[in-house]
């Protein structure tokens, strides 16, 4: 990847959280967005307001320069004046709200990209609004545009000269309500390998089952209260005894306290190889009722060979539940039938791998996508000035931040440095 100026591109990435791939999928999707980025030659600095995590990912220090960014204080004005970086990467729209005005005042020729990693105001209307034991609720209105979280984020997608969606289900619906708003997306998924899709004896050979997801992440804590208080009693006597072990980083006291050893329960917390845990197990229950983007433990699963039971919302992005019938539930009642029966169904089993096998090698090819994004950023370098002329509702909306976050920010600013 070349910039204008003729030289590998300088990229700077401004974040709230430093990149932890075995903690969520919005980490692993970072780390092979600056793995892809790196292998293009680009230089690349990762600013984060966060303090260094325990669990941040050594890679991250090998590919970047790492730097401690201050809310609401002038030294990333200077930062990014130094750097003079080709494309500036938000990763999700508040780090774009809260450094967008900074960074473009600074570098007003660099290209803002924004990371979306999923649609936020989807994910909170969807849990707003979401329903009992009918787990079939995907569909979006009007009405889910009109909250303050999706003026928000909407308003930053169109501030950036390209944002990227790890969805297509999410593609299709921006594109479907806001067609204007196609031409600065990018659709760049969590890319998986069907090269080693498992079909070992030993998950034959195992029993349990396994819940898998962030404590962190409301949907995931959703998912496991229905599991818990509503599925696992009934299943698990069809099940002879099986147990239920919920594995998931930033376990809290809370959460550990679901465990009810009598019922087969185990919280266990973080998994601390990944691989071992999914080959562990006979079968993984997601009963996801709320969220967006892509869920990331189907994605592990596929890749392991481990057959999941998930819901229309679990599946989006991922396949049609038309496609996969036998894995996707549409109740409670449902959802139990289809685990028990994929549970004991050998057959069943075989056809979960090779339909995983075909659809991590059509849609999720890491290489393809990795070639596609490296073309669209060179293309925005290259074309620049064109894309923010006709990004009309973008330009009133920079001119709109400046003249407001703008002054809001150097208020704050001040008045941390009187204090």
């Amino acid at each position: 990847m070349i910039s204008s100026t003729g030289t590998a591109p300088k990229i700077f990435f401004v974040s709230n959280v430093w990149p932890e791939p075995d903690s969520s999928a919005a980490g692993r999707h970072m780390l092979q967005l600056l793995e892809s980025l790196h292998r293009s030659g680009s230089e690349i600095v990762f600013g984060c307001t966060s303090a260094p995590s325990a669990f941040m990912s050594e890679t991250v220090r090998q590919l970047c320069r790492l730097e401690q960014l201050r809310m609401n204080c002038s030294s990333i004005d200077t930062l990014v004046k130094q750097l003079k970086p080709d494309i500036v990467v938000f990763d999700r729209f508040m780090a774009e709200e809260q450094f967008g005005w900074r960074v473009r005042e600074a570098a007003p020729d660099a290209a803002c990209v924004l990371n979306t990693e999923d649609l936020h105001f989807i994910r909170r209307w969807r849990g707003s609004t979401k329903p009992g034991t009918d787990y079939s609720f995907t569909e979006i209105s009007y009405e889910t545009f009109q909250t303050d979280d999706a003026r928000r984020e909407l308003a930053s997608i169109f501030r950036c000269d390209l944002s990227l969606l790890m969805s297509e289900a999410e593609l299709q619906i921006i594109s479907q309500f806001i067609p204007q708003m196609k031409p600065l997306l990018h659709y760049h998924p969590l890319c998986e390998s069907a090269d080693n899709v498992s079909d070992s004896l030993q998950q034959n050979l195992s029993f349990n089952c396994i819940s898998l997801g962030n404590f962190l992440h409301k949907p995931n804590q959703d998912a496991a209260q229905v599991l818990i208080q509503d599925i696992w009693p009934a299943l698990r006597r069809e099940l002879n005894g099986a147990e239920l072990h919920l594995y998931g980083a930033y376990a809290t006291e809370k959460t550990l306290r679901w465990s009810e050893p009598h019922n087969g329960i185990q919280v266990k917390g973080r998994a601390a190889e990944l691989t071992a845990c999914l080959n562990g197990h006979r079968l993984l229950l997601a009963p996801i009722r709320f969220g967006a983007g892509l869920k990331g433990k189907l994605l592990d699963a596929m890749r392991h060979g481990l057959p999941f039971v998930t819901t229309p919302i679990g599946i989006e992005g991922i396949d049609e539940p038309e496609n996969c019938p036998d894995f996707v539930a549409f109740n409670r009642d449902d959802f139990i039938r289809k685990a028990a029966t994929l549970y004991q169904d050998d057959g069943l089993r075989k056809r979960f791998r090779l339909w995983a096998a075909e659809v991590l090698r059509n849609k999720f090819d890491a290489q393809q996508h990795e070639t596609a994004l490296l073309s669209q950023l060179s293309q925005l370098m290259r074309d620049l000035r064109q894309i923010r002329e006709k990004n009309i509702t973008g330009g009133i909306l920079r001119h709109h931040t400046m003249a407001s976050t703008r002054y809001m920010g150097k208020w704050i600013e001040e008045k941390n440095r009187r204090s």
